[in-house]
C-alpha cells in the first residue's frame, strides 16, 4: 500500500515526476515463466507502466489499475491476469479484474483460461477462489473441470487433481477429439505418481491418451521405462507414427536407445532424415548400424542446407541415397561464409550440381560471393527475373557484377523495363547505378517524376541532379 501511495504522490506532482522518473528506467518489470517453461522477460519505464495495465497487474499496483482500468481491455486480459499470476497480484487483484471479465461479452479469454493458468502457476489462491465460489453446476459460469484436471500436472500438486476429479460430474465423458489428457499432461512433464494415481481412479481417460510421444518429447527416461513396465510395448502413437521415428526427431539418444532395448524396433526413413537434418550424427551413426532404416535424398539435401558439412560427408562416405541439384540450389539461399564452402565440397565431390536456381537463389539473398563463384566455376545461367528483383531490393552489388561479367543480357535495358517497380520500391542505389549507366534525357527523367510523385527519395535525385 505504502509504495502505491508514493506512486500516487509522484503521478501528481509534475515536477517530482519529471525530475525523478526519467532518472528510473526499470522500475517495474514483465518476466518469469509462461505455461510452456519459456522465459519472458521485459522492462519498462515508469510512464510506460502507468498506461499499462498488465504490467500494473503483474507488479500488484491494485489501486493504480482501477483508476486506470477504464480502457477496452478485449485483447489484454490473458496478458493481465497471466502477468498478475506470476507476479506480485494480490487475490484482491485477480477478483476485481474476473468480475469485470464475466461483465464483458466480447472478449476470448474466459474463467477457465484464468483457471487453468493459477493452476500452472500454483496459485491456489485462487483456484480455491474460483472452485468454491463457482460450483460445477452454476447455470451462468461453466466450469470445465476436466480442462483444469489436465492442467494439475504442471503444478504438481496431487491433492488438487485429486479434488478436481471429485468434482467432476458422474456423467462425464471425456471427448474423443481432446488432444492431450491429464495422463498425456503428466507424462509430458515427467510425474509417474500422477500416472499411477490417474490408472487407478481414471483408467476411463486411456483409451484417448497416447503417453509415449510425451514422454519422448520431454525427454523422461524414466517414464518411458514406466510405460514399458505398466502398460506394455508400443510401437507407434496414436496416430501411427514410430517412436523410434520420433525419438531420433526430438534428438532424444537415450530414448531411442532404450525403446531398442526393449524390443521397439519399427523405423522409416524419418528417422535418418531427420536425424541429418538435425545435425545429430550420433544418432545417425547409430541408426545406420543398428536398425534397418534408411533415408532418402532428403537427409543431405537437408544436412547441405543447414550447413552440416560433418553429416553431409558422413552420408557421401557410408550411404548410397545421395542428393540432387536441390542440396546446392537450397544452400545458395544461406549468407553466412560456410555455405559457400558446403557449395563447393558438393560441386567438388558430387556429381549432381545445380539448376539456374542457385544462381537466381544466391542473386535475390545478395550472395554477392557466391554468385562470382557460381558464375565462374558451373554452367548455370540466369533469367532477366534476377536483375528484376536484384534492381527492387537495390541489389547492385550483384547487378554490376553480372553486368561486367556476362555478356548475355543487355542488363541497363532490362532494369529499365521495370523502371516503374523500381520507382514505386524507392531503390535508390538502383537508380544511382542507371544514372551511371544509362543514358536518360532530360525529358524522359521528368516524365517519370511525374509518373512517379510518391517516390519522393530518386525524384529528390532526380531534381538535384538535372532539373
Amino acid at each position: 500500500m505504502k509504495k502505491e501511495l508514493f506512486s500516487s504522490v509522484l503521478i501528481n506532482n509534475s515536477y517530482l515526476k519529471q525530475l525523478i522518473f526519467n532518472l528510473v528506467n526499470s522500475l517495474s518489470r514483465e518476466d518469469g515463466l509462461n505455461i510452456s517453461g519459456d522465459m519472458v522477460q521485459s522492462v519498462f519505464k515508469w510512464d510506460e507502466v502507468i498506461f499499462t495495465p498488465h504490467v500494473l497487474a503483474g507488479n500488484g499496483y491494485f489501486n493504480l489499475l482501477k483508476e486506470r482500468i477504464n480502457i477496452n481491455l478485449h485483447s489484454l486480459y490473458d496478458r493481465i491476469f497471466t502477468n498478475a499470476l506470476r507476479g506480485s497480484g494480490s487475490l484482491e487483484l485477480v477478483e476485481f479484474m474476473l468480475n469485470r471479465l464475466l461483465s464483458d461479452e466480447n472478449n476470448y479469454y474466459n474463467i477457465n483460461d484464468l483457471l487453468a493458468e493459477a493452476i500452472a502457476y500454483n496459485r491456489l489462491d485462487v483456484v480455491n477462489y474460483i472452485l468454491d465460489k463457482y460450483s460445477p453446476g452454476d447455470e451462468h459460469i461453466q466450469l470445465d473441470i476436466y480442462r483444469a484436471m489436465a492442467t494439475t500436472p504442471i503444478s504438481g500438486d496431487l491433492n488438487l487433481l485429486k479434488r478436481l476429479n471429485s468434482m467432476l460430474d458422474s456423467n462425464f465423458v471425456l471427448d474423443p477429439l481432446l488432444t492431450t489428457t491429464v495422463f498425456d499432461r503428466a507424462a509430458l512433464v515427467g510425474n509417474i505418481d500422477f500416472i499411477a494415481w490417474l490408472r487407478e481412479n481414471r483408467s476411463q481417460d486411456l483409451e484417448h491418451s497416447d503417453m509415449y510421444p510425451r514422454a519422448i518429447k520431454g525427454g523422461h527416461s524414466h517414464v518411458v521405462e514406466y510405460l514399458i513396465n505398466s502398460f506394455g510395448l508400443r510401437e507407434t502413437s496414436n496416430n501411427g507414427y514410430p517412436h523410434l521415428d520420433l525419438a531420433a526427431e526430438l534428438d532424444q539418444f537415450s530414448i531411442l536407445k532404450l525403446l531398442y532395448q526393449h524390443g521397439i524396433r519399427m523405423v522409416t526413413e524419418s528417422a535418418m532424415n531427420t536425424s541429418a537434418s538435425n545435425g545429430n550424427i550420433n544418432i545417425l551413426c547409430w541408426l545406420n548400424d543398428n536398425t534397418t532404416g534408411w533415408c532418402t535424398v532428403d537427409a543431405m539435401e537437408d544436412a547441405a542446407y543447414h550447413l552440416y558439412i560433418d553429416v553431409v560427408k558422413w552420408l557421401h562416405n557410408n550411404r548410397t541415397e545421395g542428393c540432387s541439384t536441390t542440396a546446392i540450389d537450397r544452400t545458395a539461399t544461406r549468407t553466412e561464409p560456410a555455405a559457400l564452402e558446403m557449395i563447393k565440397w558438393l560441386l567438388e565431390n558430387r556429381s549432381e550440381g545445380c539448376t539456374d536456381l542457385a544462381m537466381f537463389q544466391a542473386g535475390i539473398g545478395g550472395n554477392l560471393e557466391t554468385v562470382k563463384f557460381l558464375n565462374e566455376n558451373t554452367t548455370v545461367g540466369y533469367t532477366d527475373d534476377l536483375f528484376t528483383y536484384c534492381g527492387r531490393t537495390d541489389s547492385v552489388e550483384i547487378i554490376d557484377y553480372l553486368n561486367n561479367n556476362s555478356n548475355l543480357f543487355d542488363v541497363p535495358q532490362i532494369l529499365v523495363d521495370d523502371i516503374d517497380t523500381i520507382f514505386d520500391a524507392e531503390s535508390v542505389k538502383t537508380f544511382n547505378w542507371f544514372l551511371d549507366n544509362f543514358q536518360f534525357t532530360k525529358e524522359q527523367l521528368i516524365y517519370l517524376k511525374n509518373e512517379h510523385p510518391r517516390s519522393t527519395k530518386i525524384n529528390q535525385i532526380i531534381n538535384e541532379k538535372y532539373l
